[in-house]
């Protein structure tokens, strides 16, 4: 080694540093490998998924009707709506700067979420009478006192989706 080179010296504050960056790193490493959401897909679904929760407060069944509401089938999870919770109604404000009109030239997504909140009120024992406010671009969902009654197509509603080349 000729004298005249220098090696660089690594100071006690860029040891600390580079000790912590370290430091963090395996830390942050270690709890996403705990956490790991990714492997464990299942288990959030399959909580989404949960039977209706029928004998509730009202402030409970309408979040219910919501949740009901939005595992209607969605193009490329697109969300196109919003809701809000009034005192006896759900009100479903489209989202139209969220339409995919390649895929979903009619909104039938859309439709659809309304469509399982309406199933969902009827099995919770609501009779849902709906309201179309075109220039305030809103859907108005009034929930009435009834007897429950429900069929197929509220039965279907929380199923999981079947994928014909999954096996």
């Amino acid at each position: 080694m000729d004298k005249t080179q220098v090696r660089p010296e690594l100071s006690r504050r860029d040891l600390l540093k580079l000790l912590a960056t370290a430091g963090i790193a395996t830390a942050g490493g270690y709890a996403l490998f705990g956490y790991q959401p990714w492997l464990n897909y299942e288990q959030p679904a399959a909580d989404v998924r949960q039977p209706l929760e029928r004998n509730a407060p009202m402030s409970v069944q309408m979040r219910e009707l919501i949740r009901y509401a939005t595992l209607a089938a969605n193009g490329h999870n697109a969300q196109q709506w919003e809701f809000a919770v009034k005192q006896d109604a759900i009100e479903i404000h489209p989202d139209y700067t969220r339409r995919l009109p390649v895929v979903d030239t009619s909104d039938r997504e859309l439709w659809i979420s309304l469509e399982n909140l309406l199933w969902a009120a009827r099995a919770t024992g609501c009779a849902p009478e709906v309201s179309f406010f075109t220039s305030a671009n809103l859907i108005h969902v009034r929930l009435v006192a009834s007897t429950p009654a429900s069929g197929s197509l509220f039965d279907a509603i929380p199923a999981a989706p079947k994928h014909p080349l999954i096996i």
